[in-house]
């Protein structure tokens, strides 16, 4: 039996290895075109490190597919400018990227999991990982705490949300590389002040759409968490707060029965089918991402923090991190000078700005042109909390789903949907 097991993983993982898609970036002057965006090589003072018999040649990088630098866009010009300046001032090391879907088959997290199992040696030096990624692979024992490699271990150029992205109990295993929050767009053609309050939203004469029956429930928890609630008890066991619970339920029946969220948003699961509705007009506003609205914000649209009971700005968060895989300790320097070299304020300043995602440095943020654009994200990321865990989301988000889009539906009352939430929770 352990024989088949085996057997099964190197299967796996010959279908893992089928998939990647090898890219080496060579020598800035042979790959970069006069056309291709300016990098920071005027900016930054680049001293080239000496290639010793203890240092790799070859540095694997694996990235999802959204992030591949060899794409046919500004944002990944830039990504691909840099890592040529990086080899550029690293005689003697080349860079591949191999690009990852999202999928569950063959994903970054599958490979990574079948590689840690089957051929551990081949795990990649640097990895980038959404933050859902990082915590499973952390919990797999696939990541190397960075705590004693970094530079600056007491970097305090984060973010709130950025630094917790990177840590799984209180140990740092990621340098963070771009950020996302929920955020309110709206149609800036009417005529209205975009709303700070759930008070002051109700009494527009307008809807709002967002994704009832969403999986994960990203807006319900968010709202859930603004008002106070939390998942957990002393003892760190799941736990839903049953008034809170009840003042969030109640604040969707009054925006179902006033016309808030109309009756045609119970159909949708995903933010795409909300923001496609949303720019066909059906709503005047909508529950989106920021990298949604900064990648291309629409022309007729503007944006700004969601609503929450008392004004308060507050939003929920997530992102991506560069992790360190391989299990080579003799490749790690190099790996995390890399790394390193990725979260530079003044790169990420301008990636970010390409790319539409939230810097995760202040410092990167003080750098983008003064716009309306950053204007809205210096408004958003000091409100912002990171999302809670994979626990939370897959357990409760479905249960979340289908009480509220049973509830928008008027088949159960505020009492029904609190007793069911309530029983179930105390059931797993």
């Amino acid at each position: 039996m352990p024989f088949i097991r085996f057997l099964k993983q190197l299967i796996l993982l010959a279908v893992v290895i089928s998939g990647c898609t090898d890219q080496p970036i060579r020598n800035q002057s042979e790959d970069i075109s006069p056309t291709d965006p300016p990098g920071l090589q005027s900016k930054l003072n680049l001293t080239p490190t000496i290639i010793n018999n203890t240092t790799p040649q070859k540095l694997i990088l694996w990235l999802p597919e959204e992030f591949d630098p060899n794409l046919d866009n500004p944002y990944s010009h830039v990504l691909q400018t840099r890592l040529s300046e990086f080899i550029e001032s690293h005689p003697g090391i080349r860079i591949e990227t191999r690009i990852k879907g999202s999928g569950q088959v063959g994903g970054l997290i599958d490979s990574l999991s079948s590689y840690a199992v089957a051929a551990p040696l081949a795990l990649p030096d640097l990895v980038l990982l959404s933050r859902p990624d990082l915590v499973t692979a952390a919990k797999q024992n696939i990541l190397h705490p960075l705590d004693n490699l970094l530079s600056d271990p007491n970097d305090a150029d984060w973010y709130d949300y950025a630094a917790s992205l990177a840590k799984v109990e209180s140990q740092t295993f990621g340098l963070p590389f771009a950020g996302d929050a929920l955020i309110l767009a709206y149609n800036k053609s009417e005529e209205f002040q975009p709303p700070s309050s759930w008070n002051e939203l109700q009494q527009l004469n307008v809807s709002l759409a967002f994704p009832p029956a969403d999986p994960k429930a990203l807006f319900s928890i968010m709202q859930y968490q603004s008002l106070g609630g939390t998942f957990e008890n002393d003892s760190g066991s799941l736990l839903i707060n049953e008034q809170v619970l009840r003042e969030l339920f109640t604040i969707y029946k009054q925006a179902v029965d006033n016309g808030l969220f109309p009756t045609w948003i119970i159909q949708y699961e995903t933010d795409n089918s909300v923001w496609q509705s949303f720019l066909r007009g059906r709503s005047e506003m909508a529950v989106s991402w920021s990298s949604r609205f900064l990648a291309s914000p629409p022309e007729e649209a503007s944006a700004a923090p969601l609503p929450t009971r008392d004004g308060v700005p507050f939003t929920l968060a997530t992102g991506y991190a560069w992790v360190l895989t391989s299990p080579r300790s003799i490749r790690h320097p190099i790996a995390i000078e890399l790394a390193e070299y990725l979260t530079n304020a003044i790169f990420l300043s301008e990636w970010t700005a390409a790319a539409g995602f939230l810097p995760p440095r202040p410092s990167a943020l003080a750098l983008w042109d003064p716009s309306p654009r950053q204007a809205l994200a210096s408004q958003i990321i000091p409100s912002a909390e990171l999302f809670p865990d994979n626990d939370v989301s897959i357990f409760l988000g479905p249960l979340l789903a289908d009480v509220i889009v049973r509830l928008l539906k008027g088949e159960i009352t505020v009492d029904a949907a609190v007793e069911i939430t309530l029983e179930q929770t105390l059931q797993r």
